[in-house]
């Protein structure tokens, strides 16, 4: 369904400029939850298809239940973070399974972050000392 319900996670205040112009580009209607917007409540009520998320201000407490596709756009180096974003969209109320999409470009640092989130390591530690625990 062209209008399924996104949650599109990112790191970087311009990949959230990005994903903005990518949704206005495709008649795809936006919302934002970050440190500037916090247009949750908009999201929640069906107000918009993709919301954009700030992966830090999506923590605790955050209900992203709305959405069974979850794409990460940029990443952070915390663990913590990118475990708290996962549980906002997949936590009870979630009566769907939920997919999770991560973009990364080849042969960057993009791809050490991705495997050390994968393996659920310290990513400053696997970046830096390049092996799994």
């Amino acid at each position: 369904d062209a209008k399924e319900p996104v949650v599109i996670f990112t790191r970087f205040t311009s990949d959230l400029e990005a994903i903005k112009a990518l949704c206005e580009s495709q008649e795809r209607s936006y919302a934002e939850l970050s440190g500037r917007r916090n247009d949750l409540k908009l999201w929640q009520d069906g107000g918009a298809d993709v919301i954009g998320v700030n992966i830090q201000a999506g923590g605790v407490g955050v209900d992203l239940t709305r959405s069974r596709y979850c794409f990460y756009y940029s990443k952070g180096f915390s663990l913590g973070d990118y475990l708290q974003s996962r549980r906002r969209v997949h936590r009870p109320g979630q009566t769907r399974t939920v997919k999770y999409y991560h973009f990364s470009a080849v042969g960057t640092v993009d791809e050490k972050v991705e495997a050390a989130l994968s393996a659920k390591q310290d990513v400053v530690d696997f970046v830096l000392n390049g092996c799994v625990k």
